[in-house]
């Protein structure tokens, strides 16, 4: 191909027809300058292309994360009404008004008083670097107010931990709550044996010297708990809103 222009500019220009030759020579350079804007929308429809099909593997790995992270945020809003249970279960013992079922195979009622909750979550910590390749701006506004739910349930689960760590346990051992003895008899080395070994002196925290402070902490672990509850449950709102924005976006494409 190349040739064959070579070829027709010589002759123009041996017989002397340089009007002619110009005009050709321009048609030549149009003709380059087409082929290399087409070249350049071919790449960009390519590279569209390649992007479209990353966003999509993004919403589908988004997708699946958000299911495991839900199981994960079930479990902790199991537990978290667990503790709400406990508390209830507590108060209307301490006011005559329950009884304290021994037998039971759940984890001890009173020892959940100083168990802490602990989770993390998937989405963000795995996909906060590539929000920068989603274009749906619902998908980015509904991603920034999961951020938000997030620090909130950040905040409560770390209130009601530290709420354990800086009352309730200096409560117990100031007014000697622990039996001691019990704790010791379970087995040594292992962690989990002491969830199902009572060593909280329950009687003791309905004795008449500790039972009014002990109802005021109640009181303030039903707030914590509630509030705890409130933003799980919201989080979980928020996840699958973002879960149907982006099944919808797939099923578009």
């Amino acid at each position: 191909m190349i040739k064959f222009f070579r070829k027709i500019r010589q002759k123009l220009l041996s017989e002397n027809k340089f009007s002619k030759y110009l005009i050709y020579a321009i048609g030549e350079i149009v003709l380059v300058v087409i082929g290399i804007l087409i070249a350049l929308q071919i790449n960009n429809w390519n590279e569209e292309r390649k992007a479209n099909l990353r966003e999509q593997s993004l919403y589908q790995n988004i997708l699946t994360d958000l299911e495991n992270e839900d199981v994960r945020l079930n479990s902790a809003l199991g537990q978290y009404k667990q503790h709400s249970d406990a508390y209830y279960q507590i108060y209307y013992e301490t006011i005559g008004k329950a009884n304290y079922d021994s037998t039971s195979n759940k984890l001890d009622t009173y020892n959940i008083l100083r168990w802490h909750n602990v989770f993390d979550f998937v989405v963000t910590i795995k996909h906060k670097n590539n929000i920068s390749e989603i274009t749906n701006n619902k998908i980015i506004e509904l991603l920034n107010e999961k951020v938000d739910s997030e620090s909130n349930v950040l905040q409560a689960n770390q209130n009601f931990n530290d709420f354990k760590d800086e009352i309730i346990i200096p409560f117990f051992i100031r007014h000697r709550i622990y039996d001691s003895k019990k704790a010791f008899q379970s087995e040594k080395y292992k962690f989990n044996p002491l969830l199902d070994n009572n060593f909280i002196r329950n009687n003791r925290l309905k004795s008449q010297d500790v039972s009014a402070e002990f109802d005021q902490i109640l009181v303030e672990l039903k707030i914590k708990t509630s509030w705890a509850i409130e933003t799980l449950e919201r989080l979980m709102r928020k996840n699958n809103e973002i879960s149907e924005a982006l099944s919808n976006e797939l099923n578009e494409k």
